[in-house]
């Protein structure tokens, strides 16, 4: 069988494992949680399982040319997750403790950046001279792509542009602390805070229901709301997708991108999210950049980071 790559794109709640051939074909992939995992060696190990699951399906007895890993934050000097949230892994030789494991390179880093390259290259954002890539999942990554090559600032990234403030009067707080920045407006823990609210605001409405039913409610409960035409569902859509767009004001007017592409696990919920991003962004956003600027789908979906990352392994290999 011909070369693959195994590209693993590591989020808050969970992983997502592809192995991707030389011509970007996806072969296999998987969703790993997180939960439940005490250190970073057992979750690691778990990802290997997984790996290893992957490989025997599509290859067995064969080995992979090349990791990619794309992690949820920084990348330090020494090659290692920083400021993610993902708690176990920062500081963690992943790296290495993949290396060993497969006897090949393994190379890292932030999960937004290889979102932006697998679509720059290969879906959304071929042709587009300055692309800007926005993740958006339990945090937001923002990556921008100009005219090839990434633009890096600080930890091997735009930085974590996702703790923007956008509401300095919000009590609520994301993860890495922050008061009122995108994160806590614009994510998954945001949209489950306000299915919270509808479900006990109307018990008889969709989520209430489903909340009854199940005991919890989740952002695919949401999405399923919002496309049977539920108000409740489509306002939390709506909103969250207008909190984003507000932060899109801001990053358009720093990195003038000619295209933007929203992908990660959120950007399913479709067009609700899109026109309530699109909308905040010709409201609020300096005109000049806002008219300038495209604003759509991922058109690898919530695949992007596992095909970049494999991507990336394999430019490495080269």
């Amino acid at each position: 069988m011909a070369e693959f790559f195994i590209g693993l794109d590591i989020g808050g709640h969970s992983a997502k494992i592809g192995v991707v051939d030389a011509r970007g074909k996806v072969l296999a992939h998987e969703r790993v949680t997180n939960a439940g995992a005490s250190s970073a060696r057992g979750l690691v190990d778990r990802y290997g399982e997984a790996i290893d699951r992957l490989v025997a399906a599509v290859s067995p007895g064969a080995s992979p040319a090349g990791i990619g890993v794309g992690v949820p934050g920084y990348v330090s000097a020494e090659g290692r997750p920083e400021f993610t949230n993902v708690g176990l892994l920062n500081g963690y030789d992943l790296a290495r403790h993949l290396g060993e494991r497969y006897r090949v390179r393994v190379r890292l880093d932030n999960d937004a950046n290889l979102a932006a390259l697998a679509e720059y290259h290969r879906g959304a954002g071929r042709g587009s001279r300055r692309l800007m890539m926005v993740t958006v999942g339990t945090g937001i990554g923002v990556a921008v792509v100009a005219d090839g090559s990434l633009i890096k600032f600080t930890g091997g990234s735009t930085g974590n542009i996702g703790h923007l403030i956008v509401d300095p009067f919000s009590m609520e707080r994301c993860s890495q602390g922050c008061r009122g920045c995108l994160e806590t407006l614009a994510t998954a823990p945001a949209m489950r805070r306000r299915a919270l609210i509808e479900a006990g605001r109307r018990p008889n409405g969709f989520l209430g229901r489903r909340l009854a039913e199940a005991g919890v409610v989740d952002v695919p409960d949401v999405g399923a709301a919002a496309l049977a035409g539920d108000e409740g569902g489509l306002t939390i859509v709506r909103e969250t997708g207008w909190w984003l767009g507000v932060g899109l004001a801001s990053f358009v007017a720093v990195f003038a991108p000619d295209r933007v592409i929203i992908g990660g696990g959120v950007s399913e919920l479709g067009r609700p999210l899109l026109d309530g991003a699109r909308e905040a962004l010709a409201r609020v956003g300096m005109p000049a950049f806002a008219a300038a600027v495209s604003v759509g789908p991922a058109a690898l979906g919530n695949d992007a980071g596992f095909i970049g990352a494999a991507w990336w392994a394999q430019a490495g290999a080269e």
